[in-house]
């Protein structure tokens, strides 16, 4: 998700079975979590945000995007933390607190179920690619 606005082409990729006002509500709530990925937001809070029933965010949401609303919200979320994973020297435990997560065991946790492999064993191997690919630079320079 980062802080850009949601993928329109899961909206176009599925058969319309939603109205406009769904497709309105569904976009408004994924752009509203795009930009407080920082934080985890309750559906009582996204209820109160937009002034219409949980149900009605869930349904479409679900409707519109193909999945339940915190499926979408955790893959955008560990998404994010593997990019930076990949390219950052944050500890893991920064990572986590980046996406709303204070204890680094539910942050890893969710990361495994979505990456299928740790932050700590992504990190190693993505930083081994990494290195290997400059390694090769290297030799090519010379």
């Amino acid at each position: 998700m980062g802080r850009e606005s949601c993928v329109d082409a899961r909206l176009s990729a599925a058969p319309r079975r939603y109205s406009h006002s769904q497709a309105a509500l569904a976009r408004a709530v994924c752009d509203y979590l795009a930009s407080h990925m920082e934080r985890r937001v309750t559906l009582a809070q996204l209820s109160e945000t937009f002034h219409v029933s949980g149900t009605l965010i869930k349904s479409s949401f679900r409707s519109v995007y193909g999945e339940p609303l915190y499926a979408y919200t955790r893959l955008q979320k560990m998404q994010a933390a593997a990019e930076l994973l990949r390219r950052g020297d944050d500890t893991i435990m920064e990572i986590a607190g980046r996406f709303g997560y204070d204890n680094a065991s539910k942050f890893a946790a969710a990361f495994r179920t979505v990456m299928g492999t740790t932050p700590h064993q992504y990190r190693s191997a993505h930083f081994e690619e990494a290195w290997k690919g400059a390694s090769d630079d290297d030799k090519a320079d010379s």
